[in-house]
Formats: C-alpha cells, sequence, structure tokens
C-alpha cells in the first residue's frame, strides 16, 4: 500500500528486498515562513519474518532520495492477521525513528528559520519518535476487488513531541481503502 518494491528474498516464511516508498509532504503551516519538506521519496531495504501464530516481526531502514535533506527514518514491527469472518483483520503495534537530519527537516526550526516564522528556534536530536497500533480490516468483494478500513493510534516521543510545531502527542488516523488483485497469486 505504500510503495513499489522487489522481494529480492521471497519464502513463505521471510520476505527481504528494496523498495521506493513516497515522503509525503509536511504540510504548510498558517502564517509561517519555514521550510517545510514537499512530497518526495525514500528508497528502502526492508525485511519480514513470519513466526509461529501468525505473527510477523520485522522493519525498514529508509533514507530520502530526492535531495530534500529529509535524511534516514527506522521502522519495527510486529504483527498478527487473521481471516474473519468477515474479511482479513490485521492488527500492527510499531515503534519509528530518525537520525537527526530527519528529525530536524520535519520538526526543527533553525536559528536562521525562527526570526518571521512565528516559532522559536528549536534543534531537536534523532532517536525514537514515535510507537503506536494499527488496526486494519479488508473485506472481498468478489475475486479481484476489495475495500476496507483503518484506525491508527501514534504516541510521540522524543524530542519530537516538544517540537513548537505539535499541538498534541498523541495522533489519530482513520481512513477507507480500495483493493484491486492484478494477479491470483498462484
Amino acid at each position: 500500500l505504500d510503495g513499489l518494491g522487489w522481494n529480492a528474498v521471497k519464502r513463505d516464511d521471510f520476505r527481504a528486498g528494496v523498495q521506493l516508498r513516497p515522503r509525503f509532504s509536511a504540510g504548510e503551516i498558517e502564517g509561517s515562513t519555514l521550510d517545510r519538506p514537499d512530497l518526495g521519496a525514500d528508497a528502502a531495504l526492508y525485511a519480514y519474518k513470519r513466526l509461529p501464530g501468525n505473527v510477523v516481526v520485522g522493519g525498514r531502514i529508509q533514507h530520502d532520495v530526492t535531495g530534500d535533506d529529509a535524511g534516514l527514518e527506522y521502522y519495527a514491527s510486529v504483527g498478527h492477521q487473521r481471516v474473519t469472518r468477515v474479511g482479513l483483520l490485521q492488527t500492527t503495534a510499531y515503534a519509528r525513528g530518525g537520525n537527526d537530519e530527519r528529525v530536524q527537516r520535519y520538526y526543527g526550526v533553525s536559528a536562521a528559520e525562527a526570526p518571521g516564522s512565528g516559532f522559536d528556534a528549536f534543534e531537536p536530536s534523532g532517536g525514537l519518535s514515535g510507537v503506536g497500533a494499527v488496526a486494519l480490516l479488508a473485506v472481498p468483494i468478489g475475486d479481484r476487488f476489495g475495500m476496507g478500513g483503518f484506525i491508527n493510534y501514534e504516541q510521540r516521543l522524543g524530542d519530537i513531541k516538544n517540537s513548537p510545531m505539535i499541538e498534541d502527542d498523541h495522533v489519530w488516523r482513520a481512513g477507507l481503502i480500495g483493493v484491486v488483485r492484478f494477479n491470483s497469486g498462484q
């Protein structure tokens, strides 16, 4: 759902590979002159291992490839999925973080940017920046289509939660998805 990739290792219980992932815009802040990150892309290396009980652990490391000085981000997760009477239910707990460059680009305010930006200078350090959980339910519609929804909660951690650009260190997300299968996987 979030990029184009290639499984360099593709076994029933283990996947590892490379991916080009979209890196979404940080968005403009009304009344501010801050130079915020635009839509970009990250190159990622990932690995996921399925354990007994249909539990999957893994993660990825990704780095900006669009020249936006957006640095490096890392992500680790443990998830579980099962087929219910309604459809596929997937639950995941995760942690994410980034290097100094990534955290500063998204949540920092340099001394040069502070005048006229509406914010005091703030230089956060990299490290663990959030932990969260997500639940996704996907319902099949015929052989090739599906739809679903998700709900996500994330708690911001470290220097990020102290950023003057953050109004709340609790983040809620929800959404709907559509799925089209291009092959049967057989």
